[in-house]
C-alpha cells in the first residue's frame, strides 16, 4: 500500500520558466551553498509544505504566491540554522535542531521525530519504512539524510532529500531533490548502503 502525505500540489515552487516540485541547492548564489546546502533546502520544503498546510505553521513561509524568490529567500534562511560542519549536515540533530530554533525564534513551537540508521547491513527494512510511513500518515514529509546511496543510481551520496510517499508493497519511495519529484528503491537503499543514514521527520 503506497501512503503519501496529502495534497502533494503543495510542494510546487512558480517560477516564470516552469513550476518546481520542492527547491534546488542550485538556486543559491554563494557556491558554499550550492555545494552543502541540501539539508537546509529539505528542511525548507518540509517547512513550505506546513506552511501551506496548517494555519498554526502559516508564519513560518512567505507562502503567498508560492513564488521562487519567496522560497530560495525560505532557503537562505534556512541555511543560517542549518549550517554545514567540516563534514556537512552528517547528523539528525543538526537538521532537527535548526528547524526547531528557527520556527521558535519565529514563536512557533514545532516538534522533530527521528530515526537513526547508520549501521549498514544491520538497518531493519520494517523499521524503518515503518518510521517512513508513519510520519507520512500523519501529514509530516520526512528529511532524509542518505550518507551513501550503495547499489542506486537516481540518488546522491551524502545528502538530505525530503520523503512524500512510500509504498510498503513495492518499497518505491517518492522523493523531491533538485526541484523534481522521482521514485527511489527504498529497499535497494537499506541492503546496499555503506554507511547508512537518518530520518527526520518535523510537526
Amino acid at each position: 500500500m503506497k501512503i503519501s502525505v496529502p495534497n502533494t500540489e503543495r510542494f510546487i515552487v512558480s517560477a516564470p520558466e516552469r513550476d518546481y516540485f520542492g527547491g534546488s541547492q542550485e538556486w543559491y548564489e554563494d557556491a558554499r551553498r550550492k555545494k552543502s546546502g541540501c539539508g537546509a533546502v529539505a528542511a525548507a520544503n518540509i517547512i513550505w509544505y506546513m506552511a501551506k498546510s496548517d494555519g498554526r505553521f502559516r508564519g513560518l513561509a512567505d507562502i503567498d504566491g508560492g513564488g521562487k524568490d519567496s522560497f530560495i529567500k525560505l532557503m537562505e534562511e534556512m541555511f543560517s540554522y542549518i549550517t554545514p560542519g567540516p563534514f556537512g549536515v552528517n547528523r539528525p540533530e543538526m537538521f532537527s535542531a535548526g528547524a526547531i530554533c528557527y520556527a521558535a525564534e519565529r514563536g512557533v513551537d514545532i516538534k522533530a521525530k527521528t530515526l537513526e540508521a547508520f549501521k549498514p547491513g544491520k538497518i531493519d527494512l520494517e523499521e524503518a519504512r515503518g518510521f517512513v510511513s508513519s510520519c507520512l500518515a500523519e501529514s509530516s514529509p520526512t528529511a532524509f539524510l542518505n550518507l551513501s546511496n550503495g547499489a542506486l543510481k537516481n540518488l546522491d551520496n551524502w545528502h538530505w532529500v525530503t520523503i512524500i510517499a512510500i509504498d510498503d508493497e513495492t518499497n518505491g519511495a517518492l522523493i523531491c531533490d533538485a526541484g523534481n519529484s522521482f521514485e527511489i528503491n527504498f529497499g535497494e537503499w537499506v541492503e546496499t548502503t555503506l554507511l547508512g543514514g537518518a530520518f527526520v521527520a518535523l510537526h
